[in-house]
């Protein structure tokens, strides 16, 4: 069995996550014009995810958010840095400074859905890592 690798992601018109400085004035602007109680799908999608990978600058985006959107779902941050992990994430939150096909060599991972997860451009979604992960 093969691995199973998916995106949600969201994008402007002109295909940014962020701004330059990393805001994302304007997904809330967007977020605003979305009927109360509708998700766009993302309930049903996280639904089938077994791991979220994340870049180290995404990790912190999210936990400024302050919630943590991800409930117990595993989530690895990629980063040659030390990262902090709150303790009310140790649980579920690890970091991992290997390539995204080395994740995927890990025991027990061939059987996973990995979620390729980002609100910023550091994964460079220029199909590389998407190429390393489909080489299983």
């Amino acid at each position: 069995m093969s691995i199973q690798a998916s995106v949600f992601i969201a994008t402007s018109l002109d295909g940014y996550i962020a701004r330059e400085d990393g805001k994302l004035d304007w997904l809330y602007t967007a977020n605003a014009t979305v009927p109360e109680g509708e998700d766009c799908g993302y309930s049903d999608f996280m639904k089938t995810v077994d791991v979220l990978v994340m870049g180290r600058k995404t990790y912190e985006k999210v936990l400024s958010f302050g919630l943590w959107p991800y409930g117990g779902t595993s989530v690895i941050v990629l980063s040659s840095n030390k990262i902090e992990i709150p303790n009310e994430l140790v649980q579920s939150v690890s970091c991992s400074s290997e390539s995204p096909k080395e994740l995927c060599k890990r025991d027990g991972w061939l059987t996973k859905k990995l979620n390729v997860y980002t609100l910023t451009v550091e994964l460079q979604f220029n199909g590389s890592y998407l190429k390393d992960l489909s080489v299983m």
